[in-house]
Order: C-alpha cells, then structure tokens, then sequence
C-alpha cells in the first residue's frame, strides 16, 4: 500500500490531550493504567507506584516502600544532627546492596529488586533515592552520561556518591550519523543555532544536549525506566516500545526522551498508511508536537490526504471521515492548527459531495473554502464542477438567473470564467427576450443595464463577443419598427464601448463599423494574449488620438507623442513638448502602467496592443486633473 517516510522532529508534548491517547496505549496491569489515568488527572503518585508499573508482574508499591524503610530504620537514631556521617551513609548503602543488589542485569526493572535480586545502574539509584527518603536525608539524584547516581552531602563538607554500575560494561559509545541525527533535530526545533553547530562541532553540541549532567527526581528516574524499555527496539514496529516511550515523554519530557518517541510516532503512523488504521489522535498530536517545523506539518497534511483518498475514494464512507475529522479537531483545539488543515477537510469533502450529485451541499462547503483560501484553483475547479452539473450542463435551463447571481455573489472569482460567463449571459438573453416579447420594456432595460454593469465588470477574455452581442437584438427588433432609432442605438453604442468595432453589434443595430465610442474612465481594458511586458517594449509614436468624448481626433493636442519602452524598466516619454527620463512599473491585474517622474505622474491604462499598434488611455494619476486621451500608436524603428 502506500508508504510515507515522515521527517524527525521532536515531541513537543500537550498535555491537554494526553488523556485522549489512554485507550491507545499498551498496559502490563490495570494498576498500570489506573495509575497513568491519575497522572493525566493531575493526581499527586507515590514515586515508588510509578518505578514500579513496568512489566506484567504484581509488586504492591506500599509493601516495596515498608521493606525499604524498615531495612534502613536503625540508623534513624544516627541522624541527630542537620547533615549525615559519611560512614552513615555508606553503610546505609551497604545494607541495601546486601539486601537487593545481587545480581547484575542491563536491562533489569524495578521490581526485579523483590522478586530476583535483579538490579543495574537505573534501579540502584532509585533504591538509593526511596531509602534516603524514608530517612529524610537530602539528596541530589543525577543523570549523566546515560549514568544515575545519588549524591549526599555529608558533615565535614563532604560529600559522598552512591551508584552502581557493572564494569564489565563500557560507557555507551554514539555514533556520529546518531549524533549528527540528534543535533539537526535540535536545530530544527530552534533549540540550537545552526551558526553554532558551524563554528564548533557536532559532538560538542551533543554532548553538551545529550550527555550533560541533569538533576533529576524519582519520577524523573521512572520516566527514564520506560525509556530504557522502549529503546530496546527489534528490526519489527512494537506497540510496546511506542506505548513505553510516550509514558516516557510523559514521567520525564527531556529533549532526548521526546526525540525518541518522536520517531515512535512515526513508526506508527506509517504502519497507519500501510493498513489503512488511521487514528485521529495520534495524527493530530503529532501536528501538536511539531508546531515549529513546516515539513512536518506538511507531511501530516499528505497523511491526511492519504486518509482522505482511502475514506472517500477506495472505500466511501462520508459517515466514517466526518466523525475521524471530529476527533482530530477537538484534539487539535488550536484555531491556528484548525485553520491549516479545516480546509483540506472541506475541500476533500466537497469532492466527495459532486461525486455523489450532491452539489448544493458541495457548494456551501465550498463558499466557506473560499474565505479561508482564495483564489485557490482547486477550489475553483470544485466551484466549477459543482455549478456545470448543477447548471450549465441543463441546456435550455435559463430561468435561473437569480440563483446565478447568488452563485457570483459568493464567488466573485466565477467573472474570470469563460463557462459561467457564458451561462450567465445566456439566462440573460432568455430573460430580456421573455421581457421585451410581453412588452415589459421597463423590465427589458433594467436587465440590460444589469448585464452591461456586468460587461464592465468582468474582465472581457472571459466573455464571447457574439454571445454578449445576442443580448441586444430583442431591445433592438422591438424599437426598430417604431422608427425609435436613438432608443434602437442607445445600448449597441454602450456595448461597443465593451467591444470596440466588434462587426457583429455593428450589424444587429445598423452601425457604421467606422463609429468610435465615446470614453468611459471606467471602461476595462482588452485582454492580452501575450506578455504585457513584452508587449509594450520598443518605439512608439501617436497615430491618432481622442480627447474625453470628443469624436474627432485631436492630433494637436496629443500630450505623449513619442515613448520608448526599455525593458530595464526604464522609459523615454515626449511629454507637452519635452523629453523625460522615466521608470515605468506594471499593474498586470488593472493592464495599466505606471510612469513615474519628478514633473510627471501619469497612468496608462492599455486597451489593446500586438506587434504593430497599441491603444492606451492615457491620464494623471490624479484622474480629477485635466482631460483622458485615447491614443492610437504605432510601433516606429527608431529607439
């Protein structure tokens, strides 16, 4: 099945929703649970209850303290005054390394004191630590090295060290590939500047993370047992090591426990992807964890994708992925998290939703997805999709007009639509024939006026000149009859303000082809079918030029004869007269371009061009100063 190799990163561990993974985990014992069920609660636990929860076998955690107090009780009557003897401590010591700590096992637990005599370095300290306690004597509990020891301070400013190790067995050797492994996860986390890995060495950086000296407590030294137990891993996924880990994480959340069961978590995620068992808990926790690092989150959106393609397309069950989405946000419960993968969600959920031909519900999924992420082409493709099946596909189903304009209501984006257009502009010649033919003509202009509104709106490389130019014929052959010719002309001539010298508008209302429409600031320009940088560069010179709506051309009165584009961004503008050296920048959305100048500021806003004419409408950037100019240029030789 499929496989995803998710990144290391470290467990930055929530304790909001730890007791949400207790049915998740392996336990020995019910003890075992109930105890960790405390520990989520937030209930003070006997230290010794917790050393001694791992494995299958019972030992009472009351019973364990009593015999370690009563062992040590007669020396209670040495400790008169506020530090220890130092020959008090060390037979203290003695008694209960002649008592429990016989045999030497690496891997030895706890428990193993009372039952086998079993001990090593971990399980020592601990005993070391319990019997202390019961003594009320201070002590320091250490770990470093991958060592514990418990040191005491003694009368006479001494101090004396108790731990016990095997010495048959070396100190843990790392290597680099693991050091280096540990280091780069740090510096993922932030914890460590890359800069300084740089300037000294990655086995400094270890050592100083890894290996330094820890002050730690007995619950501490508990989390450490789990941990030892979890990082006894085979080549096979065991639920056991993950179940020991996390407990880990939870007794003591250091820097290299929270690594470790880091790579837990992925082991078990990827055994998700391959059984398709995927739990929304562990996922969302994971999330919870890496909060600073952007590639795991993205590689728990591809999980989530993964999830989505086996829930909703290899085996569909819509029931089973809400309720899987449930959970993982309640989990989550971060609205910053929430709004990274809400939207994946949706959008997954509306495809499932016009598969299923149940658009309407896909298209308010789909509404909400365009505020989290507009302008997103997957969203806009669904939107698409949704609408076509829902609408255009329909054929002769015009009478929906004001459903569509909801639709555009809610997805502004549909303007830039040649399909939807086009739907949109057929509904509208249905309803202004329907309107015109029962001689409702206050009715008819409204909806004219309407789609010309519309017109202007919409950027024209999404609408059909032809289509648009059906709009007119019912106003048309209603007026012409009546030798109502101004009211006949009165919105072809709008029209072509649209679609300069379009034929066929020209045709439907007997207009010279000839005829210039009078400006309109607001008119949007042309389309470009090529590079509008491109486009534009080289010399060009005034061919003819209009003034606001003067239909005559003014070639006296042209105020840029001459401009050369380079394409450094720089240009060249004969401006009243006079040469300026300008910079120039491009709007591409509003197809204007921006000259700037110390004397001059002017916006040309590009109607059309191609290789040898550009028509432009040329103004202040202040549009309130002085009249807008239509200029008709040519492309010349000359730079």
């Amino acid at each position: 099945m499929k496989q995803f190799v998710l990144l290391i990163s470290m467990v930055l561990f929530i304790s909001t929703s730890n007791a949400q993974w207790l049915d998740t985990l392996q336990f020995g014992s019910r003890i075992e649970k109930e105890i960790f069920k405390k520990k989520f609660n937030v209930e003070p636990i006997d230290p010794v209850a917790l050393l001694i929860l791992p494995g299958r076998e019972v030992v009472d955690p009351v019973w364990a303290r009593e015999r370690i107090g009563d062992l040590v009780s007669e020396y209670r009557k040495d400790l008169k005054t506020t530090l220890p003897k130092t020959n008090t401590v060390k037979s203290i010591a003695r008694t209960l390394k002649s008592k429990y700590l016989i045999n030497y096992k690496i891997d030895a637990k706890f428990k193993e004191l009372f039952l086998h005599q079993f001990y090593n370095n971990l399980s020592a300290a601990a005993l070391y630590a319990v019997a202390l306690d019961e003594l009320k004597i201070r002590y320091v509990l250490v770990y470093e090295n991958d060592l514990f020891s418990v040191e005491v301070d003694c009368d006479g400013d001494k101090k004396v060290v108790l731990t016990e190790t095997d010495p048959s067995i070396r100190n843990i050797q790392y290597s680099y590939s693991y050091q280096k492994f540990y280091v780069d996860y740090l510096v993922r986390q932030r914890l460590v500047l890359q800069s300084r890995v740089d300037s000294t060495s990655v086995s400094d950086v270890f050592e100083q993370y890894y290996l330094n000296r820890k002050p730690i407590t007995l619950e501490n030294l508990a989390g450490l047992q789990y941990f030892f137990q979890g990082t006894i891993w085979d080549v096979r996924y065991s639920e056991y090591d993950y179940s020991c880990l996390y407990k880990a994480s939870l007794l003591y959340p250091d820097m290299k426990v929270k690594f470790l069961f880091n790579e837990a978590m992925i082991r078990r995620i990827n055994q998700e992807i391959a059984t398709n068992s995927f739990d929304p808990v562990l996922i969302a926790n994971y999330a919870l964890s890496n909060p600073l690092d952007i590639k795991v989150l993205e590689g728990v959106q591809k999980v989530l994708l993964n999830y989505a393609t086996f829930q909703l397309i290899e085996n569909p069950d819509i029931y089973k992925y809400e309720a899987f989405y449930k959970r993982f946000f309640e989990v989550l419960n971060d609205e910053n998290f929430k709004n990274m993968f809400y939207p994946d969600y949706l959008l997954n959920r509306t495809t499932y939703l016009i598969n299923h031909h149940q658009e309407k519900k896909a298209l308010e999924d789909l509404e909400v997805l365009n505020y989290y992420l507009p302008h997103n082409p997957n969203i806009e493709r669904n939107v698409l999709i949704a609408m076509a099946n829902s609408y255009f596909l329909l054929g002769s189903n015009w009478v929906n007009l004001d459903t569509i304009k909801v639709c555009l209501f809610r997805f502004p984006f549909l303007k830039q639509q040649k399909e939807f257009v086009n739907y949109f502009t057929g509904c509208y010649v249905h309803q202004i024939s329907e309107a015109f033919r029962q001689r409702n003509v206050t009715r008819g202009q409204e909806l004219l006026g309407e789609y010309y509104t519309f017109l202007t709106d919409t950027d024209h490389y999404a609408v059909d000149a032809e289509l648009a130019a059906s709009v007119l014929s019912p106003p048309v052959r209603f007026y012409t009859p009546k030798n109502m010719k101004k009211e006949a002309e009165y919105w072809p001539k709008k029209f072509l303000t649209v679609f300069p010298g379009n034929e066929l508008i020209c045709e439907i209302a007997n207009i010279p082809s000839s005829y210039e429409p009078p400006i309109r600031y607001k008119q949007k320009q042309m389309a470009f079918y090529t590079d509008l940088n491109s486009s534009v560069q080289g010399a060009w010179e005034v061919e003819k030029l209009f003034v606001d709506d003067n239909p005559e051309p003014l070639l006296s009165k042209c105020p840029a004869s001459r401009i050369v584009f380079n394409s450094n961004n720089k240009c060249v503008i004969e401006y009243n007269g006079k040469i300026h050296f300008c910079s120039y920048t491009f709007n591409h959305t509003h197809k204007c371009i921006y000259i700037l100048d110390q004397k001059i500021s002017l916006i040309l806003s590009i109607y059309d061009v191609n290789e040898s004419q550009m028509k432009i409408l040329v103004m202040d950037r202040d549009i309130t100063k002085g009249p807008r100019f239509l200029i008709y240029y040519r492309k010349t030789k000359g730079e």
